[in-house]
């Protein structure tokens, strides 16, 4: 009688279908975890390597957002100048990914993340002096941040495509939701070294820290990252 009159509220109902979405999520994630990193050692090292990474580039992102700040305070460039920049850098942005679209193809990945990761260096140190110079402090700042934009958003297209190309099908978008969590904690990095340093440091001092912080993924990318170009999709498997 009791199992043919009485019913489970809908709320209830709804709160076990919920656990146990929960539960199969969990397993899913479990799962892909041990694709990523039960995979061969070179691509799960590799993959890895792209982690770390990622988390250097969110630190970075955080002291490239100091740079309107730091132009301000630049005897050389007034607020006309500054909207100019702002304007080359909404340019530089776009021709970061059209760029990366255009060679990642034909010269390889791992060349790319060479290229700028020397780019960005070579960019900050340009813009760093660029502002104190007088007369060409202008050129100088627009170059600067042009290379640093094209190069940073340049890594991001770089890194994911990377990324897809080291994970099996089943696995890629826990692999990708990995490397976007490791920016996110970069970031907040990122914020506190931030925080800190502005206490003790000049921002040209800061800026200065933030190009040498790049020479890190050199090693990491000569030791660790592997050249994906070409890399058939569908050959890729829990052993590759």
């Amino acid at each position: 009688m009791v199992a043919l009159t009485v019913k489970e509220t809908s709320k209830f109902q709804e709160i076990k279908e919920h656990r146990l979405a929960t539960k199969e999520r969990t397993k899913i994630l479990k799962k892909n975890l041990n694709i990523i990193f039960k995979s061969k050692k070179e691509r799960r090292s590799a993959y890895i390597a792209i982690l770390v990474i990622s988390l250097i580039r969110a630190v970075v992102g955080v002291f490239i957002s100091l740079g309107e700040l730091y132009m301000a305070d630049s005897p050389y460039l007034n607020e006309g100048d500054i909207n100019i920049v702002v304007y080359v850098l909404g340019i530089s942005v776009i021709a970061g990914f059209l760029f990366t679209g255009l060679v990642a193809d034909k010269i390889g990945r791992k060349p790319l993340f060479y290229f700028y990761f020397v780019m960005l260096t070579i960019g900050a140190i340009i813009f760093i002096y660029g502002a104190v110079t007088p007369g060409i402090a202008l050129i100088l700042v627009c170059i600067g941040m042009s290379l640093i934009n094209i190069a940073y958003w340049g890594l991001y297209v770089i890194l994911s495509i990377t990324t897809i190309e080291l994970i099996p099908t089943e696995a890629r978008g826990t692999g990708n939701g990995f490397r976007g969590l490791m920016g996110s904690f970069g970031s907040t990095i990122g914020l506190i070294l931030t925080s800190v340093l502005v206490l003790f440091f000049s921002l040209q001092l800061i800026f200065l820290i933030f190009a040498l912080m790049l020479l890190i993924d050199l090693p990491i990318i000569y030791k660790y990252v592997i050249e994906t170009k070409g890399t058939d999709l569908s050959d890729l498997n829990i052993i590759n």
